[in-house]
């Protein structure tokens, strides 16, 4: 399971599960510092993503309005 933020590095390794995080800064793979609530979120969909099957190389955008909320 990988949460990145460079797509298009990471798509060149083919993960077989990985999300990313749409507009998150290098950084905040999880969200931003004592941002709890984004991180849970965030640790969540990798999770929910282990259950999907793998397609290697498809990276599943996700987008978290609550790291956008928290500026």
């Amino acid at each position: 399971m990988l949460i990145t933020l460079d797509v298009d590095q990471s798509g060149l390794m083919r993960p077989s599960r990985a999300i990313h995080p749409t507009g998150f800064r290098f950084g905040h793979s999880l969200g931003k510092p004592g941002d709890e609530n984004t991180q849970r979120l965030v640790l969540q969909a990798a999770l929910d993503r282990l259950l999907e099957p793998g397609e290697p190389g498809r990276i599943k955008t996700i987008d978290f309005p609550s790291y956008e909320s928290f500026k």
